[in-house]
């Protein structure tokens, strides 16, 4: 039995791993075929993005989701974040974030829940575009490393979009997400119930404004599998104050965290959590 289940993972991971790739060269193709219909804008041309997409696509290592150090009533929470693009000539990407929750109130100090996602994606660009700026399509996994009882894991397929526009100061960064889950372990089998279908991230700049420094408001919320079933999902509402300073490069982040799936080992707890930290970028 454990050498079938074996067997059938790595079926399943080489299954997964064609998919993608002849996925990949679709988008290709489309790309290529609308590169030469559309006029581009020159390789000088700095493609706008901020917490949610990196400020110019023709970087390698870049930044990608957030990147924070918090601590809250029961624990320390760290998240950190990067992708890496794989060619010049197309826009593949391979991407990672890691989420840790420590409880360093606790005698011995653990980890309780480390979360794991790899990704690899393809974005088409649209940078003539007066709203949606990319298209992500891509391939996500995400475990907790744990084994038995307490093995939490699913793997994800989505297509992304990556938006701004400007409203007089502020700059709205939106980043919509659709999916399709698919889970191997019987552990989690429900976890469609809590995440669903689809997240929605989004980020106003500049909402407060004082000399140089300024204050941002972030939000992300997703449904359950009833698409609006918001009672099973989640949401975070965060505010970002930023310093334009020499002396002080990180950026003030307070986080409120409300609804489920906040950690994989825990996803059917329904959690309000209030935590007060750093947040970085690259």
């Amino acid at each position: 039995m454990i050498y079938f289940n074996f067997v059938s993972r790595i079926i399943s991971f080489i299954f997964i791993c064609i998919c993608i790739c002849i996925c990949i060269c679709i988008c290709i193709c489309i790309n290529n075929f609308f590169s030469k219909v559309l006029a581009q804008s020159d390789a000088s041309q700095k493609f706008i993005g901020e917490e949610i997409f990196e400020a110019s696509p023709y970087k390698k290592f870049t930044y990608y989701q957030p990147t924070y150090w918090l601590v809250g009533e029961n624990d320390f929470k760290l998240q950190f974040s990067a992708k890496y693009r794989l060619a010049k000539s197309y826009n593949i990407y391979i991407a990672y974030t890691q989420t840790m929750f420590w409880a360093i109130y606790d005698h011995s100090k653990p980890f309780t829940d480390i979360n794991f996602n790899p990704e690899v994606f393809y974005r088409l660009l649209e940078r003539d575009a007066t709203l949606i700026k990319s298209i992500d399509f891509g391939y996500m996994h995400s475990s907790n490393g744990k084994d038995g009882e307490l093995s939490r894991s699913l793997d994800r397929i989505y297509l992304k979009t990556n938006s701004i526009f400007q409203i007089r100061r502020n700059s709205l960064y939106s980043e919509f997400r659709v999916y399709h889950i698919r889970q191997e372990e019987l552990q989690n089998d429900d976890i469609k119930d809590y995440l669903g279908f689809w997240d929605l991230q989004i980020l106003v700049t500049h909402i407060l404004v004082h000399e140089k420094n300024r204050l941002d408001l972030e939000f992300k919320i997703f449904a359950g599998s009833n698409v609006f079933d918001f009672k099973k999902g989640g949401r975070t509402v965060g505010l970002i104050y930023r310093f334009e300073s020499e002396h002080f490069s990180p950026a003030v982040y307070l986080q409120y965290y409300s609804g489920y799936v906040e950690s994989l080992l825990n996803y059917k707890n329904n959690v309000d959590v209030l935590r007060l930290g750093l947040s970085f970028s690259i």
